[in-house]
C-alpha cells in the first residue's frame, strides 16, 4: 500500500502545471481539430494541401512517390524536402482525405511542439514548477507559432527542435556515449531533418548550434570535459544525419539543376511584407491581446511574433538572472545573442526599391546584407521576419529560467533592476508608435495597461524573491510566481481566441471538387496550362480554376507550378521564357507572365493539349468594356485564345479550348538544331523553332541527327506514350529513319530509358525535354525514374537505425542513465 501522502504527490504543483501546459496548448491548436470545419489559407489550397494530396494518392497505391508528373512538366517530387516525402508521421493519417488529415497533422505538431518544450524545461534542466508551464505557453502561444501553423512544412520542423535540444541536454550530462538520451537525440535529428521546411531548419541551426556548444561548456569543469561532451552530442547528431540520410542525399542530388542558386537579388526579401520593420520591433513582440486582429501589432503576416509583456520582461530578468551562475552562464548568453541575431536578421537588408535613382540600402540591414551574399543557402530563406523563430524561443526559454530562479529565490536586485529597464523602455516606445496602429484608441489604451500590469506583476514576483529570502515560504513564492502565469494567460490566450487559424475556418474543403471543368479534366494524360485570375483569397476559385498546384487534387496535369523549392528548375525556367515578353521570373508563376494568346506550337512542344482560361480575368486584364456581355466576351476569346478550338468546356467564365497544334504527346524528330549555351537568351528560339526539330545545347551529350531532302521526308512524326504510374513512361514507336524521340518530361538526373531491353543514353532536348535515340524500324521504349541518393541514404539509415538500437541495449549506459535521473 502507498504511503499516505503519495496521492497528494501525484496531483502536486508538477501534475497542475503539466496539466495546465496540456489545456493551453488544446486550446491553441483546437481550430485544427474541428470535426465540422477546415482551417484553409492560401498555402493549404496552392502547396500543403496539394503536395499532401498527392503523396496520400501515391502511398496508397504501394508507391513511394519519387516522381511527380502533374506539375513544372514532371519535378522529382521526393526531393523536395517540404513534402516530407520520407516522414514516417504521416503514415498515422494515411486512412483519412487530405482535407481532413492536413490539420489533425498541424494539430499533432502544435502538441508535439508543447511536449517538447515541457519535456526540456521540467524534465532535461529539472526547473521548478511552473517555469515549465510559462516556457511553453510563451512559444505555444506566441504570435509566430500562430501564423506558421498555417504552413504545416514550417511548424512540423519547428515542432522537433525542444525534443532536439532536450536530447542534446540529456547526452551532455552522460558521462560516455550510448543510453536513451544519445538514440533520442539522434531520432528527435533526424525527425527534424525529415519534417519538411528546410527554411525552417536552417533557422533553427543557430539554436541548437549554441545550446550543443553552451550546454557542454556550462557542465562542463575543464575544457577537456567540455569537449568530450560536445563530441558526444555530436555523435548523436551524426546518427540523426545518418537516418534521415534518404531525403539528404535526394535532395543534394538535384541541387546542380536547382535555377535559384545564385544571382538572386535583395528585392524580393526587401518586400514590406516580409520584413519587421525596426519602429515595429516592440510592439511586435509585446503583441495586443484586445485587438481582433492579432497581427496588426506586426503590420503584415509574416512578422507577427509576439509574445507578450509578461515573457518579454522575464526573459530580461532570466537573463540577468542566470548569466552570472557557473552552470548557465553560457547557456544564457547564448540564448540573449541568438535572440538578439535572429531580431536584427528579421529586419531584413534595409534596402528600398522603387525610386527612379535606383534601390538604396542603410544601415540596419547590414548583417543582413552581409550574410546575403557571404554565407551559403542564406539567400534561399526569402523572407527574413521569419527569422523571429530565433527571438521567440529565446525569449521563452530564458522567461521559463526567471520563472525557476524566482521560486528558487535566486533573483538578485540587479536582475529586477533590468526588468524595470526594459518594461519602461518597452512601454515607452510602443506608446510613441501606438499613433501609427491601424487599432483603435480604446484598444490600445487596454493593451497598453495590460502591459504594464503584467511588467508590474512579474517584478513584484521577482522582488519578493530577491528581498524576502528564506523569510518568504515556498508556497507564497510559488503562489507569487502564478501572478505572471496568470498575465500571460491573458496576453496569449486572449489572441489565441482571434488566432489567424479560427479565422480561417471554412465549411468548404479545399480539395472538394466536382465542378464540369474537373470532371472533363479529371485522370486525362495531356498537359493543361491556365491564363485565370490572381485572387489569392478567394480559395474555391483557385482549386476551380487550377491555380498552379491545385491540379494536384483532381489528377490533371499542368506545365505550370508554384513556389516548388528544388523543383525549379534550371530547365524549366528555360522552357517557360520563350512563353514571356520581357523574359521569365523565375520568382513567380508561369501563368502570372505568358502572353495571350499562348503560342499554340511551344504549348504542343511540352504536351499541352488544353488551355484553361478565365474569360472574366482576361476582360479585367485588357479593360474590355462593358465586361459579361456577349460582345466583351467575344472579345476576351480572341485575346486569350486566338486559333484554339473551342470552348469545349463551359464552366462559367472558365473555358477550355484544344491546342490545333497538339496530335500526341511525344514525338519523334529527325532534326536537332545546336545552340551556343553562352547566349543568354539561347531558349528564346524554342518559340521560333519548327515542331520537326528538338533543340540541343552545343557540349550536351548526344548524337546531332540532320534529315535529307527535307519536305513532308522531314516531317515530325507522332508518338503516344502510356504512363503506367508516375515516374514511368512507356512508348512503341515504328520509326520511318533514324532520330530522337522527344518526350516532354522534366529532364533530371534518376532516368533511366531501355530501347527494346537495352540501356540508351538519355539526352537533354528543347531546354527541359527527354530525348532517346532511335534506329530507323519499331521500338519498345521504356523510361523509368529512380532518385539518385535513394539507395546509398537507406543503406546509411540502416546503420543510424542499427546505433540507435545499440545505444538503447548497452547495459552500461542504462546504468549510467538510471545513477544520473535529470
Amino acid at each position: 500500500m502507498p504511503p499516505p501522502d503519495s496521492r497528494v504527490r501525484r496531483f502536486g504543483p508538477r501534475s497542475l502545471e503539466a496539466a495546465a501546459a496540456a489545456v493551453f496548448s488544446l486550446y491553441v491548436a483546437w481550430p485544427y481539430l474541428s470535426l465540422t470545419q477546415h482551417v484553409t489559407g492560401y498555402d493549404t489550397v496552392t502547396y500543403s494541401g496539394p503536395n499532401l494530396a498527392y503523396w496520400m494518392r501515391e502511398v496508397k497505391g504501394g508507391h513511394l512517390p519519387q516522381w511527380n508528373d502533374q506539375i513544372f512538366g514532371g519535378v522529382p517530387f521526393i526531393a523536395n524536402p517540404q513534402t516530407g516525402s520520407l516522414y514516417p508521421l504521416k503514415l498515422l493519417f494515411l486512412p483519412l482525405a487530405p482535407s481532413r488529415a492536413l490539420p489533425l497533422i498541424t494539430a499533432m505538431h502544435l502538441l508535439v511542439l508543447a511536449g517538447g518544450l515541457y519535456v526540456l524545461l521540467a524534465r532535461s534542466l529539472s526547473l521548478r514548477p511552473p517555469a515549465a508551464l510559462v516556457g511553453t505557453a510563451a512559444a505555444v502561444g506566441s504570435g509566430l507559432v500562430m501564423v506558421r501553423s498555417l504552413q504545416f512544412e514550417q511548424i512540423a520542423v519547428i515542432a522537433w527542435i525542444p525534443w532536439v535540444l532536450a536530447g542534446i541536454e540529456q547526452v551532455a550530462r552522460r558521462d560516455r556515449l550510448g543510453g536513451a538520451g544519445f538514440a533520442g537525440l539522434a531520432v528527435a535529428t533526424a525527425l527534424l531533418l525529415l519534417a519538411g521546411h528546410p527554411q525552417q531548419l536552417y533557422m533553427a541551426l543557430p539554436l541548437i548550434a549554441m545550446w550543443a556548444v553552451a550546454r557542454s561548456a556550462d557542465l562542463g569543469d575543464t575544457w577537456r570535459a567540455r569537449g568530450a561532451r560536445l563530441l558526444r552530442v555530436g555523435a548523436a547528431g551524426a546518427t540523426g544525419v545518418a537516418l534521415a540520410a534518404p531525403q539528404l542525399l535526394v535532395t543534394a542530388a538535384q541541387l546542380g539543376a536547382l535555377a535559384t542558386t545564385g544571382g538572386r537579388s535583395l528585392q524580393i526579401p526587401s518586400d514590406p511584407g516580409y520584413i519587421l520593420a525596426p519602429s515595429r520591433m516592440h510592439t511586435a513582440l509585446l503583441g495586443a491581446a484586445f485587438d481582433p486582429q492579432p497581427t496588426d501589432t506586426a503590420a503584415t503576416f509574416e512578422a507577427t511574433s509576439f509574445v507578450g509583456a509578461t515573457v518579454l520582461v522575464l526573459a530580461a530578468i532570466g537573463f540577468a538572472a542566470h548569466v552570472r551562475r557557473p552552470r548557465w552562464r553560457w547557456t544564457a548568453a547564448g540564448l540573449a545573442a541568438v535572440a538578439a541575431f535572429g531580431l536584427v536578421i528579421a529586419f531584413g537588408p534595409g534596402c528600398h526599391y522603387g525610386d527612379p535613382a535606383g534601390p538604396s540600402c542603410d544601415g540596419p540591414g547590414a548583417g543582413y546584407r552581409f550574410l546575403f551574399f557571404h554565407l551559403p543557402a542564406f539567400d534561399l530563406a526569402r523572407v527574413p521576419s521569419r527569422w523571429m523563430l530565433l527571438p521567440v524561443l529565446g525569449l521563452a526559454l530564458l522567461a521559463a529560467l526567471a520563472t525557476d530562479a524566482i521560486v528558487a529565490r535566486r533573483v538578485s536586485r540587479a536582475a529586477v533592476a533590468v526588468g524595470v529597464g526594459l518594461l519602461a523602455a518597452s512601454v515607452l516606445a510602443a506608446a510613441v508608435r501606438g499613433a501609427n496602429w491601424t487599432a483603435s484608441d480604446a484598444v490600445q489604451g487596454r493593451d497598453i495597461a495590460l502591459w504594464v500590469v503584467a511588467g508590474l506583476g512579474v517584478l513584484g514576483a521577482s522582488l519578493t524573491a530577491a528581498l524576502g529570502g528564506a523569510r518568504v515560504p515556498g508556497r507564497v513564492l510559488l503562489a507569487t510566481a502564478l501572478v505572471p502565469v496568470a498575465t500571460m494567460a491573458v496576453e496569449l490566450g486572449v489572441p489565441a481566441s482571434n488566432s489567424v487559424a479560427r479565422q480561417s475556418l471554412t465549411d468548404r474543403a479545399f480539395d472538394q471538387a466536382g465542378t464540369a471543368l474537373d470532371d472533363f479534366l479529371r485522370g486525362r494524360p495531356e498537359r493543361t496550362f491556365a491564363i485565370t485570375s490572381q485572387k489569392l483569397d478567394d480559395y474555391g476559385y483557385l482549386a476551380r480554376a487550377l491555380r498552379p498546384n491545385t491540379n494536384l487534387f483532381f489528377g490533371v496535369r499542368a506545365l505550370d507550378g508554384y513556389d516548388g523549392g528544388v523543383w525549379i528548375r534550371e530547365g524549366w525556367v528555360r522552357a517557360m521564357d520563350p512563353f514571356t515578353a520581357d523574359g521569365f521570373n523565375k520568382d513567380l508563376t508561369a501563368t502570372v507572365q505568358t502572353v495571350s494568346p499562348p503560342n499554340p506550337a511551344l504549348l504542343a512542344r511540352f504536351g499541352v493539349r488544353y488551355l484553361v482560361v478565365d474569360i472574366a480575368a482576361v476582360e479585367e486584364l485588357y479593360g474590355i468594356a462593358d465586361p459579361g456581355s456577349d460582345r466583351a466576351k467575344a472579345d476576351a476569346r480572341k485575346l486569350a485564345a486566338d486559333g484554339y478550338r473551342g470552348p469545349v468546356v463551359v464552366d462559367g467564365d472558365l473555358e477550355v479550348y484544344e491546342n490545333p497544334e497538339y496530335r500526341e504527346e511525344g514525338r519523334l524528330v529527325s532534326v536537332t538544331r545546336d545552340v551556343d549555351p553562352a547566349w543568354p537568351l539561347w531558349s528564346r528560339t524554342l518559340g521560333d523553332l519548327s515542331l520537326d526539330e528538338a533543340l540541343m545545347r552545343q557540349g550536351d551529350p548526344g548524337e546531332r541527327r540532320t534529315c535529307e531532302g527535307g519536305g513532308d521526308a522531314c516531317r515530325w512524326q507522332p508518338v503516344a506514350l502510356a504512363r503506367p504510374r508516375a515516374g514511368a513512361i512507356d512508348a512503341a514507336v515504328t520509326a520511318a529513319r533514324p532520330g530522337v524521340v522527344v518526350v516532354p518530361e522534366q529532364w533530371a538526373t534518376g532516368w533511366q530509358a531501355t530501347v527494346d531491353g537495352r540501356d540508351v543514353p538519355i539526352q537533354r532536348v528543347d531546354a527541359m525535354s527527354i530525348g532517346i535515340p532511335v534506329d530507323a524500324g519499331a521500338h519498345r521504349i521504356e523510361l523509368r525514374y529512380q532518385a539518385p541518393g535513394l539507395r546509398l541514404g537507406l543503406l546509411l539509415a540502416a546503420i543510424g537505425a542499427a546505433a540507435v538500437a545499440v545505444a538503447l541495449w548497452d547495459p552500461r549506459a542504462r546504468r549510467a542513465d538510471g545513477a544520473h535521473p535529470t
